[in-house]
């Protein structure tokens, strides 16, 4: 299966807010901030075509949702009705300590994300939608071995400072991303700006198929 660059990036935006029911911890006091926005401006002061690489997927992807909402008017339903299954990787970088996560905490993130994303169970809401996007732990690796979708490395990068070591951490372990959803779980993310208190970040867009593409999240938010 491959992924569409429109298709991961909405995921990539929307997931690490989901892996588990209860509510994120509440915004930083000192102000919000986002990590993704860090890295955006990074990507931008690194290539002069990074910024109007993303406005032009922001447009395909409004071009998306405008379509199949017109779509869904003409014919008094929904539009596609196609579910799109995203196979999912793990990395799981730990220094042996408590953020060297258990399988059921990964499966359990993995029911949470399909939960969040079909509008059922703990997240079903009289506003929500079903996205028709579902997860499922990767069972081959690139090569086309066999895999659970979960890959333990072991580095004292589980550590992670946004503003320097994103890449380094993301480098340890990466799957392709037209292939994959990449996520990375740390013991804990820093920024230069805010200190500690980032629970997770996906990559900017227009990112998409590059080495930044992911999700990087606190292994806390699975307990």
């Amino acid at each position: 299966m491959r992924l569409s660059s429109i298709a991961l990036v909405m995921v990539l935006m929307l997931a690490s807010p989901l892996l588990r029911a209860q509510p994120l911890p509440p915004d930083n006091e000192r102000g919000q901030f986002c990590a993704s926005e860090v890295l955006r401006q990074r990507m931008v002061d690194e290539s002069p075509f990074a910024r109007s690489r993303g406005r032009a997927l922001d447009m395909a992807i409004s071009d998306v949702l405008d379509r199949r909402n017109r779509q869904g008017s003409i014919s008094g339903g929904s539009g596609d009705e196609t579910i799109y299954t995203i196979p999912v990787v793990f990395h799981i970088i730990h220094n042996n300590g408590p953020e060297n996560l258990s399988d059921a905490a990964i499966f359990q993130a993995i029911r949470n994300l399909n939960d969040a994303f079909r509008n059922v169970g703990v997240y079903d809401s009289t506003t929500g939608v079903d996205t028709r996007i579902m997860f499922c732990l990767a069972q081959q690796d690139e090569s086309g071995h066999y895999s659970t979708g979960i890959n333990r490395v072991e580095s004292p990068l589980t550590v992670d400072t946004v503003e320097l070591r994103d890449q380094a951490v993301k480098s340890l372990s990466h799957w392709n991303p037209d292939t994959y959803l990449n996520i990375w779980v740390v013991k804990e993310i820093y920024s230069l700006g805010v200190g500690p208190s980032v629970s997770g970040y996906a990559a900017p867009l227009g990112s998409q198929g590059s080495p930044r593409d992911g999700v990087v999240v606190e292994s806390f938010l699975f307990s």
